[in-house]
C-alpha cells in the first residue's frame, strides 16, 4: 500500500468509517451500525423538505427497510439533489468554471 493511501484510510478510519482494504472500500453496514450513522441518514430522507419523494414513489419505510445498499443509493441521492438545488452551491460551481 503507498504512503498516501495510509493516510487517507487513517483519516478515513478516524472519521468512524470501518475501512476493510487498501483500494478505501469500507463495510456500509457497518458504517450505518456505528452511534448515530443510521439516525442522520434517516433525519436526512425523512426531512419534511427532502427531494427524492418527488422522484422515487416508494415511502420512507420501505427505503429504511430495503438493505443497505439502497438506503446508500437513497441517501446519495438526496444529498446530491441538495446540493444541486442549493442557489449558493450552485453560484460557487458555476464561479469556477470561468
Amino acid at each position: 500500500m503507498q504512503q498516501g493511501s495510509e493516510r487517507c484510510q487513517k483519516e478515513i478510519a478516524g472519521l468512524g468509517v470501518p475501512v476493510y482494504d487498501s483500494k478505501l472500500h469500507f463495510d456500509t453496514s457497518a458504517a450505518l451500525r456505528q452511534k448515530g450513522n443510521f439516525a442522520l441518514a434517516e433525519r436526512i430522507l425523512g426531512d419534511k423538505g427532502a427531494i427524492w419523494p418527488g422522484y422515487i414513489s416508494e415511502g420512507i419505510d420501505s427505503v429504511l427497510k430495503a438493505g443497505t445498499k439502497r438506503l446508500c443509493r437513497m441517501l446519495t441521492f438526496e444529498i446530491w439533489m441538495r446540493q444541486l438545488n442549493d442557489e449558493n452551491f450552485r453560484k460557487r460551481c458555476l464561479a469556477g468554471m470561468n
